[in-house]
């Protein structure tokens, strides 16, 4: 990630200078930015991206997705099962 991508990222909050170096938090209630903005040098890649608004997750979780010509609009509740 370049240091523009970073800025955009956290840009609700000001960065503060520590020891002579700038510090950018990142605060939960704009994680959504992360999540739908993609850095330019993955611009090619292709993925979805789906938010569980009420789920903290603090370690690494994998949701198999099975693709295929045909799209199927499921419940979440049957995903996450």
């Amino acid at each position: 990630m370049d240091m523009e991508y970073v800025k955009y990222l956290m840009q609700d909050v000001p960065p503060v200078k520590e020891n002579g170096k700038k510090k950018y938090v990142f605060r939960a209630e704009y994680v959504y930015r992360s999540l739908f903005c993609k850095d330019v040098y993955f611009r090619d890649e292709q993925e979805y991206r789906i938010v569980l608004s009420d789920d903290e997750i603090t370690e690494g979780t994998h949701y198999p997705v099975k693709l295929s010509e045909d799209i199927k609009v499921i419940a979440i509740e049957d995903l996450l099962n």
